[in-house]
């Protein structure tokens, strides 16, 4: 059995390589096809056992026509793929060589892949009635056609289209008869019509969403090169998230049946579950010894980096804020007052007991990643005897160990303590919700805890207070039939909400962030029509020249940051005049969107698509360890590894970030995120706990600074391994079979 599952991941990893190779010839996360194939492939594998039935070909000593035919047809692939690839006897031998593995590996997956939906139509041929199945069988040939024609002709690859627009609708097709198939036989279509129907509905829903990020992604970045208006370019959008819904939903099909084939998958492949019991070796603490080893690895881990970067990271912006702490300047709201205050705490106490500020900003940051050990391990603990013994070793590893959280964990940000209160708060938000499927109440103790993580959420960063009110529509849903305990703590911390904004706040002088930097999306989308000579009234000339002038603001336009823009307003505009005159301002920001629709849809597009679209570089800092301004300060930062180890540590950390860089985006983590949203949907699993990673989404696209920065969606990150431990974890009283 072991060796058939590494022959099935073998054979899969060659699928893979050989489809993504036909693509552009590289992995590379501009692209969301590699994924696609992955999950497709992975269906085929463990569902479709497409190798049984090219081997029962092969073991046919009667039939050679179908030899002879996978044959010719693989020849043709290889070959077809080999002119893709540009194979030139004038080539060097080493491109040659190269090329032709390309050659060899694509042509025979798009071989394997298309023989094994041939197989798949010619079976539904013999067995479904056409008569009956005719509306079925021309929307589906329609939308299989108009998939191949998107991507043939909207979506080349790099180096050209070749096999993937037929390759891509094989597997698509596979996915479709062989699910169809499954469910004929296992009698869902008729006895449970009902509920086939509505997971449909929110898979079909779910892909909709996907398609419409692929899609507006791709036409936002290429919108110079379409011609005819925002009509044609409406057209082009629609069409495309018709034919990515179509991909996505057969692609969430297949992601499902892989998740509910428990029995299949290798991290599943085990009943056995890591048991906290009377078997289990125990300390005097009464914890399990892996949790001990984890807390241990974890500091330890930790540790090295903290040791490297001594005495922490730190940005220009902890900068500022380390200046308010020790009261060299006014404080502000702009970067959190809370945790100013917190860096403020802490300083203190280490200036105090070990004297300077570099000894502060050293305690600080072991602060930092003791919160960061803590909420792990508790995480880890919580789920060891709820989720499959692989799954939890897995997410242990990624918790304990991923080099960004290890390096997080001693950056003294705002956005890193941001990432912990919303780790914490949807951790607690689970286990409120196991209480009250087990006990039918929550715990007395957890709505204490409740309220100190939610005031932590609100004001860790300007934004969680706007995600925490989001998430308060769904929590007042689910415990509607006990809603006393939660209707108190809530209004507690709108009292706290309350008393900090309201009364602290003032009391201490901080000023709040200034008005254009709540403006950060209408002020680019201005810029961005400016650039691109759009159509304004004399009225609307006005107003923007009374604000900065109009056409040094087009020139400063960067889709990447509003930075520049918002700085040309602060250093020679005149920021006073939209603050006095906000009517005027918002009177012509419709008037300009109303003559320029489409330019104010990609600008928004642009402002944000780091977080939802695949064709972004999602910069993670830590290269420059103390910044440089903080020397005045007496805040020095020296590794306290020999030169060697630190180059060694620095330069790991730079492969890292690469491989980062190919393998994984912002974006996935928002798809991941999604997809495991949906699949609770479907599988009628509480849901809520979302709330806060989806508003915290929201926020972004809505007001985000910049398009693609790694720290502002570092909390979904780090929340990720905690949602697909939640989704996959076993109802009360079951166990995985």
């Amino acid at each position: 059995m072991l060796m058939m599952n590494i022959f099935k991941f073998m054979l899969c990893m060659f699928l893979i390589l050989g489809c993504n190779l036909s693509i552009e010839g590289h992995f590379w996360p501009d692209n969301i096809f590699p994924y696609v194939f992955l999950v497709l492939n992975l269906y085929m594998v463990y569902s479709a056992n497409i190798m049984q039935d090219i081997i029962k070909i092969f073991k046919n000593r009667k039939s050679h026509g179908p030899k002879i035919c996978i044959a010719v047809f693989w020849i043709f692939c290889v070959l077809l793929q080999g002119v893709i690839f540009k194979l030139h006897l004038s080539d060097s031998g080493v491109i040659f060589v190269k090329s032709g593995i390309k050659a060899l590996l694509a042509g025979t997956s798009a071989a394997i892949i298309l023989t094994a939906a041939f197989e798949c139509v010619k079976e539904n041929i013999e067995s479904i009635d056409f008569q009956k199945n005719i509306f079925e069988k021309c929307v589906s040939l329609m939308l299989m056609v108009l998939t191949a024609l998107y991507f043939y002709f909207l979506r080349p690859g790099g180096a050209g289209p070749g096999l993937y627009p037929i390759i891509l609708t094989a597997l698509v097709y596979d996915v479709k008869t062989t699910a169809a198939g499954n469910n004929v036989e296992n009698g869902s279509v008729r006895d449970e019509s009902k509920r086939v129907d509505r997971n449909s509905v929110i898979t079909m829903s779910g892909a909709g969403v996907l398609a419409l990020c692929e899609t507006f992604g791709y036409l936002a970045m290429t919108y110079t090169d379409y011609d005819g208006g925002l009509f044609r370019w409406l057209g082009l959008a629609i069409y495309g998230v018709l034919v990515w819904n179509y991909v996505f939903y057969y692609v969430l099909t297949a992601l499902f049946c892989l998740f509910d084939r428990v029995g299949s998958l290798p991290a599943f492949s085990e009943e056995k579950m890591t048991q906290v019991s009377e078997k289990s070796k125990k300390t005097g603490l009464g914890l399990n010894k892996s949790i001990i080893i984890l807390v241990f690895a974890a500091i330890a881990a930790r540790l090295l980096y903290f040791m490297n970067w001594f005495p922490a990271l730190l940005s220009k912006d902890t900068y500022v804020q380390i200046r308010q702490a020790l009261g060299l300047d006014p404080y502000s709201n702009h970067h959190p007052w809370l945790h100013t205050m917190l860096i403020k705490l802490f300083m203190s106490i280490g200036r105090l007991i070990f004297g300077g500020n570099t000894a502060g900003v050293a305690l600080t940051a072991v602060m930092s990643l003791l919160v960061s050990v803590l909420l792990v391990c508790m995480i880890l603990k919580y789920y060891q005897d709820k989720v499959p013994v692989k799954l939890w070793w897995v997410m242990a590893v990624i918790f304990v160990l991923e080099p960004i959280h290890c390096i997080y964990s001693v950056t003294i940000w705002k956005d890193v303590l941001f990432a912990y209160s919303m780790l914490a708060f949807c951790f607690l938000l689970m286990v409120m919700d196991e209480e009250c499927k087990r006990y039918k109440k929550v715990k007395r103790f957890l709505w204490p805890l409740y309220i100190i993580v939610s005031f932590f959420f609100c004001f860790s960063r300007t934004n969680g207070l706007y995600a925490w009110i989001f998430t308060l529509p769904f929590l007042l849903w689910h415990y509607r039939k006990s809603l006393k305990p939660w209707l108190i703590s809530t209004i507690i911390c709108f009292i706290l909400i309350g008393g900090y904004k309201g009364l602290a706040l003032p009391y201490f002088q901080v000023t709040e962030p200034d008005t254009v930097e709540a403006l950060s999306v209408p002020l680019q989308q201005i810029a961005f029509t400016i650039r691109n000579d759009g159509v304004f009234s004399e009225n609307d000339m006005r107003v923007i020249n009374d604000m900065v002038d109009m056409e040094a603001m087009g020139e400063h336009y960067n889709a990447h940051i509003s930075d520049p823009v918002k700085n040309l307003i602060r250093n020679t505009g005149h920021q006073e005049y939209i603050t006095q005159n906000m009517s005027d301002f918002i009177r012509m920001y419709i008037s300009v969107g109303l003559k320029n629709p489409a330019d104010y849809i990609v600008a928004f597009l642009n402002q944000s698509r780091g977080y939802w679209y695949q064709k972004m570089s999602n910069y993670i800092y830590y290269k420059e360890g103390v910044h440089e301004y903080a020397g005045e300060l007496g805040i020095t930062g020296t590794s306290l590894f020999p030169e060697k180890i630190r180059a060694g540590f620095e330069a790991f950390m730079d492969k890292y970030c690469d491989i980062w860089h190919k393998l994984w985006s912002l974006a996935l983590d928002t798809y991941a995120v999604w997809i495991l949203f949906i699949y609770s949907l479907i599988k009628r699993k509480s849901c809520f706990y979302f709330m806060p990673v989806i508003g915290v989404f929201i926020t972004l696209v809505i007001a985000t600074p910049v398009n693609d920065e790694f720290r502002y969606a570092y909390g979904i990150y780090l929340v990720l391994p905690l949602l697909i431990m939640n989704c996959l974890l076993k109802p009360h009283g079951s166990k995985f079979n």
